[in-house]
């Protein structure tokens, strides 16, 4: 069965809902079972939209093109963009700071709703996004978390992709019988999922890899993989 994605029309809760940080803390750790409690992930707050250190710039004039926009009960809405990794060059012995990707921030003060969701003050349609033609790679490339090729057939690695299963169309895909969705499926066996981004996503960080000495989060101070050809922040 191929995995056809068509983002549901009225959803938007990909850049609604955010997920929170779950990086273990020793607060939370069970000596017992040795396992950490789900409670950790309060500790931090949610994540971002996480966005390369190339995309910043853009992000920024995209802002102020868009001028002052104000939500739903008036208030301005505010444009947050804070570092979320940061490297240090293989000849430093330095702690990592030098940020190599940012996250823009959710505009409710629970840390939901991306603050380029369309308001009713942008006279556009309602739950979408007023910089789609220029949203970031991340943006993009949802719903796949990863991209990796494993073993070979006849001669060739597979290539597959993992796909976010907070996404409602993935969810409803494993609900009507899809179970393949719940692991990495081939991208083969896919339809309309844009691979060119997660692509230049992985690429970016390939570049950077023969340069940089360490990574780690600049939330919770976890040392993170040196680029390992996959697109990942943090622990979640």
């Amino acid at each position: 069965m191929v995995f056809d994605f068509k983002c549901g029309s009225g959803c938007a809760d990909c850049c609604i809902w955010r997920d929170y940080y779950s990086s273990p803390n020793s607060i939370s750790l069970n000596p017992s079972t040795g396992k950490y409690s789900p409670a950790y992930e309060y500790l931090l707050g949610k994540l971002g939209v996480e966005i390369l250190a190339s995309e910043v710039h853009k992000i920024k004039k995209l802002v102020k093109t868009l001028g002052a926009r104000r939500d739903e009960i008036g208030n301005v809405i505010e444009y947050r963009i804070y570092p979320c990794t940061a490297v240090t060059p293989k000849d430093q012995r330095t702690p990592p700071s030098y940020p190599d990707t940012f996250q823009i921030m959710g505009r409710t003060g629970d840390g939901d709703i991306c603050p380029f969701l369309s308001v009713p003050s942008d006279k556009a349609q309602p739950k979408t996004c007023v910089i789609y033609e220029d949203r970031p790679l991340m943006c993009r490339a949802y719903p796949i978390q990863t991209l990796y090729a494993t073993g070979k057939v006849e001669g060739k690695a597979k290539k597959l992709v993992e796909l976010h299963k907070g996404c409602q169309t993935v969810v409803n895909d494993i609900l009507s019988g899809s179970e393949s969705l719940k692991e990495p499926i081939e991208i083969s066996e896919t339809k309309n999922l844009d691979i060119s981004s997660i692509i230049r996503l992985q690429l970016a960080f390939r570049s950077l890899q023969s340069i940089v000495g360490s990574r780690q989060c600049t939330v919770c101070s976890q040392q993170l993989a040196v680029y390992s050809g996959q697109f990942v922040f943090c622990s979640r």
